[in-house]
């Protein structure tokens, strides 16, 4: 924090990158007392309106064309969104352990456009890159422990780009021999991990034209994906991550549904009545996909949204809305899903506290 305490200090722009949403509101929660910051958060975890707002607040303060009164002092705290196609550019960076492929992609935003003028002390280019002593749970789960291990010991001091970025990102990821029985431990994992997301995908393969049962023309060709292939049930999503999208929406006191506060002038919707046409699409876009701990037991979260969403019988009858989950919060913007208390603000976006032997977390 002192580190990015002088940086806001000398005037500079600052990015944190983060592996998880909880860790970026963390942050940004403790930026926010920094004398002379001015925070902006930044993840996936926003409906789709408040995130396309905040992209825009980005583009503005430190893309290409910001000028150093607009960035100084401006810290940005948020995840691996960060690193796709945002045209943006930090003084300094301050990013936790990734695989080596998308640590170069966080510092690709990191002084990104030749400037007149950086702050004193920050005319180079800079990256703190935390969790190198030793990777943490979290990290893992998302990048496999091989993949921190591998881009932490390779990588090195200074980096020049691009004509590192080929040679460190190939040996990251190059078949090579573990050192230790930490490695070799961490490499089974990881080539177990990937052999399973290759059987996985197997039941999307499609077959040759002439071994389909379904024909031999293209669309016959198409049908057969998946189809023939009683494994593909399995395969939920391409890569084995399970996820779960809902609509964000607010239920009242007397029953009616509106969406939140910011996003409406006080228009109110009756569960069982189906909206206007341009209603339903605005409505259709109150979507997040839900933190990754509600798929731990996917079957419980979509059985209780289901609950929650049984008497929206009005959005049924709606091409956007037929079939949506809809995440039901009450006046103080709260629900309860799975025995853990979610909050949305425009702010911070969904957070949620978990209760552990009666102790929030």
């Amino acid at each position: 924090m002192e580190r990015i305490a002088s940086a806001v200090g000398s005037g500079a722009c600052v990015g944190i990158i983060c592996n998880t949403v909880v860790r970026a509101q963390h942050f940004a929660e403790r930026i926010r007392n920094v004398d002379g910051a001015q925070v902006i958060l930044y993840h996936a975890q926003y409906i789709i309106p408040d995130r396309m707002e905040r992209e825009e607040t980005l583009k503005k303060y430190i893309g290409k064309n910001s000028t150093a009164e607009m960035r100084e002092g401006v810290v940005v705290a948020g995840t691996q969104v960060l690193e796709q196609s945002l045209d943006i550019d930090f003084d300094i960076l301050v990013t936790e352990l990734c695989p080596m492929d998308l640590l170069l992609q966080r510092i690709g935003r990191l002084q990104r456009h030749p400037r007149g003028h950086r702050p004193q002390g920050y005319e180079t280019a800079e990256c703190i890159v935390l969790g190198t002593e030793e990777p943490d749970g979290a990290s893992e789960r998302i990048y496999t422990r091989w993949l921190l291990l591998r881009t932490r010991k390779l990588l090195p001091a200074y980096i020049t780009v691009p004509g590192d970025i080929d040679p460190l990102v190939y040996e990251t990821y190059r078949e090579s021999e573990p050192e230790g029985a930490e490695e070799e431990a961490a490499l089974k994992e990881y080539q177990d991990l990937i052999e399973e997301k290759k059987q996985r995908a197997r039941g999307f393969l499609m077959a040759p034209p002439r071994e389909s049962r379904w024909g031999s023309d293209l669309h016959d060709w198409l049908r057969n994906s998946a189809g023939d292939n009683e494994n593909s049930a399995l395969a939920t999503v391409r890569d084995g991550t399970f996820s779960i999208e809902v609509l964000v929406l607010v239920q009242y006191a007397d029953g009616m549904l509106g969406m939140l506060p910011w996003q409406t002038e006080g228009e109110k919707y009756h569960p069982s009545v189906c909206p206007p046409e341009g209603v339903c699409q605005q409505i259709a876009q109150q979507k997040l996909r839900l933190p990754a701990r509600f798929c731990y037991d996917i079957n419980r979260t979509v059985n209780e949204l289901e609950e929650m969403d049984r008497f929206l019988t009005g959005f049924q009858r709606s091409r956007w809305l037929k079939g949506q989950l809809v995440l039901l919060l009450d006046e103080s913007l709260r629900a309860e899903l799975c025995g853990i208390t979610v909050m949305y603000s425009q702010e911070s976006g969904l957070t949620y506290t978990r209760w552990e032997k009666g102790n929030a977390r």
